[in-house]
């Protein structure tokens, strides 16, 4: 039994790592977009007011991807102590997909690369 116990506290030390590595390697992303874009913002690297914009608009959606995170983080170790999680809220995927495209504009520019989305629709439920 002694064995046994000591197998699984070896086995969750090492799930835990491997949680904490993967959530800081997924922090450390969004936190490198928000530091760079204010950097070039700070230090006047950029004049022109739509790059502004859209350097503004990158740290925004970067701090909320961040905040969405830590907030999955929060729920995922609350669940473990028996309370209750709360429940998923609705989002469109469209939206998702649309701020997808936004943040890799311009690598897909600089590839030459042509992404499409679209839009798919189901034919209405009838009921007889």
């Amino acid at each position: 039994m002694l064995l046994w116990q000591t197998r699984c506290s070896r086995q969750t030390a090492e799930m835990q790592m491997h949680f904490v590595a993967t959530v800081s390697h997924e922090l450390r992303t969004p936190l490198t977009v928000i530091r760079g874009a204010g950097h070039n913002l700070l230090k006047g690297f950029v004049r022109d007011p739509a790059r502004i914009t859209q350097y503004a608009q990158l740290i925004v959606q970067h701090a909320e991807q961040l905040t969405q995170m830590i907030e999955q983080v929060l729920v995922l170790s609350s669940s473990g102590k028996g309370k209750a999680a709360r429940p998923h809220d609705r989002v469109s995927l469209r939206d998702v997909l649309d701020q997808a495209v936004e943040a890799t504009r311009a690598e897909l520019e600089r590839s030459g690369c042509r992404l499409e989305l679209l839009t798919l629709t189901r034919a209405p439920m009838t009921t007889s």
